[in-house]
């Protein structure tokens, strides 16, 4: 679908960098690291407010967000696996945001923090704290 990050994904996979195998030894365009990468490089001032304060959300993740209230910034194992290159071992001793991956790609060591790109991350189908916002809830007919 969004295909800007092309180039991005070409240079990052050039790497050859052993987070790759997490996504099957190759990275889409449409992953979250290098559409990060590519706000870095083309719209340098958007990518600086959301590292110096914000969230950078996959789509799934930012409805959960929504669905708080934007309250609680919750992300899914899966996406962050799938999407993001986190290491989570089933074994227990993956690395889970891995700030040599970010480096190596094109990030300053402190562009990504966990606060920007997900502190609390939780298996598929586990609940909220909190749950569904008041808002949402109302928006959506549902009982808060």
């Amino acid at each position: 679908l969004d295909h800007r990050a092309n180039e991005q994904a070409a240079t990052i996979n050039a790497l050859g960098h052993a987070r790759l195998r997490t996504v099957g030894g190759v990275i889409s365009p449409e992953m979250e690291v290098p559409k990060m990468l590519w706000l870095k490089q083309k719209m340098p001032e958007a990518f600086a407010r959301v590292s110096a304060g914000g969230k950078f959300l996959d789509l799934a993740d930012f409805l959960s967000y929504r669905a708080t209230d934007y309250a609680n910034a919750t992300r899914s194992l899966c996406t962050v696996v799938c999407k993001w290159n986190y290491d989570a071992r089933p074994s227990g001793d993956g690395v889970g945001w891995d700030g040599d991956f970010f480096e190596k790609v094109g990030f300053g060591r402190n562009e990504l923090q966990p606060q920007t790109i997900g502190e609390l991350i939780l298996p598929p189908g586990e609940r909220i704290v909190g749950g569904i916002g008041a808002v949402a809830a109302a928006e959506l007919g549902l009982r808060a």
